[in-house]
């Protein structure tokens, strides 16, 4: 009885294996869908190029791509910095949103006068799809984490 026991228990582990690797492989190929989906959109929406530059106005734009497991989702983060030549005035824009279904989930807009810690930003509460309110970076990179980290 003790050896069928013993038999039982390790075709089970045998059993959780096999899952626990086919969801690991999925969540990988996920990862990598959403990784070359976000980087199709910038190649079309910026040719490619993360610095375009003209008489008045340096823009400089970087993204960052996550596949959240828990929400299924793929998500960019699109980080614009604009420099105006003539002002000499920086500004920056931050941008979160679903790549899939183009929707937005949060945005934080900031200027180098207050060294980009300062600033007006929202992010969508993942319980009431309510908008909540920041007015400085680390809020925002706090309630982004929800999206980006998880």
């Amino acid at each position: 009885m003790k050896k069928v026991s013993i038999l039982f228990f390790m075709f089970g582990l045998f059993l959780f294996n096999i899952a626990y690797a086919a969801s690991v492989k999925e969540e990988y190929e996920l990862q990598e869908r959403c990784k070359k989906s976000v980087d199709a959109w910038f190649q079309k929406e910026w040719d490619g190029k993360g610095i375009h530059e003209d008489k008045d106005l340096i823009t400089m734009v970087d993204y960052q791509n996550h596949y959240n497991k828990k929400l299924n989702k793929c998500f960019v983060l699109v980080t614009t910095t604009m420099d105006n030549k003539k002002s000499k005035n920086s500004t920056k824009h931050i941008v979160l949103f679903d790549i899939n279904e183009n929707k937005q989930y949060g945005d934080f807009f900031t200027t180098y006068k207050s060294l980009y810690l300062e600033g007006t930003g929202w992010v969508l509460d993942t319980r009431s799809s309510n908008k909540i309110i920041c007015h400085d970076k680390g809020n925002w990179d706090e309630l982004i984490k929800l999206y980006m980290e998880e």
